[in-house]
């Protein structure tokens, strides 16, 4: 008696737990007519009744919901047919408006569910939640496994009955998946690999491509039917990559989505998207099969256009660096004077030069080594700017010691000639001066007055000789206006007749002069007073 009771006890409380999972299930198989179309994967139906709540019509060619439509789908396949929109289950016919419309509502149903909700439904219930069997009709109870960040984990896990399958990222049942726990570790069942399959996600070389909605594709990728096998399983691939049969061999390759669209193309100030004619694109299409034109921006320059085409979600590998372009016209630093320099050099893309160096009758005062030496100096575009210029030129100067611009005066070894200049266009005398017998602008620092004697330490030692104040009138170059005194500049005339007509309005001033002063003695007559002899008298 007691044992029967047990058992009767036993049965009533199954036999409720049964109609609560029942209702579960129900609830739990419901899919929305584009989640059934979204996950139909391949031709036929047998790839789409695989997921619970899904049915295939063969009039249509469409996976669908089996419990719902929404009036627009009932409206589209049910036409104005009564007998053919009654033939779908969740559609009815609206005599008064004369359409097929939908008897229910799908967005009341819930096609998605989180998994924090689905948890704290099972914690609220005991821990149960529905899912079919291994044999496709019994139930089992389980408590959902979250990640930290309330995602579902791949993999979900039953203790009470040891069975082990996979879900979706929306907690979904992954079909074939689910295995008692010895057999799915044995099987080598790969949860994120399910996941994406699941998703659409296909090896890229495969013969044939199935894409969402039921239709299959001839693939065209290089390497169908490519006989050499690089892999066995998939742990041979590296990171993400699978393990993939292309109709004869195996190879590691990256899963594609066939047919997805990809995601926009984010391009950085310097590049632009062109079509193929290369007129700009305001919003990069993402569909698959858009083919673009990337190329360097306005006011940059670098790597050549590149042709780049969305294919299976992801656009063809490009490599194209551009820079932005310096200022076309070179300006030098703020305290120096533009027309005291000559700027050499047109291209203005990354990469291109300048060449400044001083103009004539002008020297280096200050520079890095190299351009204070040579009076000149090389500057590089980098990505929109030149290079800081270290050269500064004055007409008060004292040549160097040293280098392609020294310069030191002394006399020969023979012929009695003073030595010349040795910069440009200038030769030492025949024969050469040895250093103990020149003298450089440091001799004539502390010897001004010897400027006299050598014009050309006046010219070379400037700051020596004090001789600054004549440089600047010989060789500045004047920012003369059009309109001087009154006077208008005239128009079209030769340097020679520019420098006149410029000359003529300045004032010179003369520097240091050769002058020679003469002492000269002469003889001038003196009264001298004599004594008279034999008188008393003196001479007057």
């Amino acid at each position: 008696m007691k044992g029967g009771l047990a058992l009767l006890v036993v049965a009533a409380c199954a036999s409720s737990a049964s109609a609560r999972l029942v209702a579960l299930a129900t609830e739990a198989a419901f899919h929305t007519d584009e989640w059934c179309q979204e996950h139909h994967l391949g031709e036929g139906p047998a790839t789409c009744i695989q997921h619970d709540g899904c049915c295939y019509d063969g009039r249509i060619g469409q996976c669908h919901s089996c419990d719902a439509h929404s009036d627009d789908w009932c409206k589209k396949y049910g036409e104005k047919d009564p007998k053919l929109c009654a033939g779908y289950a969740g559609c009815t016919y609206d005599f008064a408006d004369d359409k097929c419309i939908s008897n229910s509502d799908p967005t009341a149903f819930e096609d998605e569910v989180t998994c924090e909700e689905a948890l704290a439904d099972a914690l609220e219930g005991q821990g149960v939640s529905a899912l079919k069997g291994n044999d496709g009709q019994s139930l089992v109870e389980y408590t959902p496994q979250c990640t930290k960040d309330g995602m579902w984990e791949e993999e979900q896990f039953d203790e009470q009955t040891q069975f082990r399958w996979c879900v979706d990222a929306n907690g979904h049942e992954i079909p074939d998946t689910r295995k008692q726990d010895a057999i799915f570790a044995h099987s080598k069942i790969n949860c994120n690999k399910e996941r994406k399959t699941h998703a659409g996600m296909q090896c890229p070389n495969a013969v044939t491509l199935s894409t969402k909605g039921g239709e299959v594709m001839i693939n065209d990728h290089p390497d169908v039917g490519n006989c050499d096998v690089r892999c066995n399983t998939d742990q041979d691939c590296k990171g993400e990559d699978w393990c993939c049969y292309n109709g004869c061999g195996y190879s590691c390759q990256t899963a594609i989505s066939p047919k997805a669209d990809c995601q926009h193309i984010s391009l950085d100030a310097s590049l632009q998207a062109t079509d193929l004619s290369r007129n700009p694109i305001q919003n990069i299409g993402k569909a698959h099969g858009t083919t673009v034109m990337i190329s360097c921006a306005e006011g940059h320059s670098g790597g050549s256009p590149t042709q780049v085409t969305c294919k299976h979600g992801k656009w063809n590998s490009w490599d194209i660096e551009c820079f932005k372009d310096c200022e076309q016209h070179y300006r030098v630093p703020s305290m120096l004077r533009q027309r005291d320099y000559d700027v050499k050099g047109f291209d203005n893309s990354h990469g291109s030069k300048r060449k400044i160096r001083c103009v004539t009758g002008y020297g280096a005062v200050s520079g890095e080594p190299d351009a204070f030496r040579t009076w000149k100096e090389t500057l590089e575009c980098i990505n929109g700017a030149w290079e800081e210029q270290s050269l500064v030129c004055s007409s008060c100067y004292d040549a160097p010691q040293s280098g392609p611009r020294a310069w030191w005066t002394g006399k020969a070894d023979t012929g009695g000639n003073y030595g010349k200049a040795m910069g440009k266009n200038k030769a030492p005398v025949a024969g050469g001066t040895s250093r103990k017998d020149s003298f450089d602008c440091q001799y004539f620092a502390s010897r001004p007055h010897k400027c006299a004697e050598y014009p050309d330490a006046r010219e070379n030692c400037r700051i020596s000789c004090r001789t600054c104040e004549v440089a600047l009138i010989k060789y500045k170059v004047k920012a003369v206006s059009h309109v001087m005194d009154g006077d208008r500049r005239p128009v079209g005339l030769s340097p020679e007749e520019k420098r006149k007509w410029i000359n003529t309005r300045i004032k010179k001033l003369e520097g240091t002069q050769d002058m020679v002063t003469k002492d000269k003695r002469s003889k001038v007559a003196k009264r001298v007073k004599k004594d008279v002899p034999g008188t008393n008298m003196k001479g007057k």
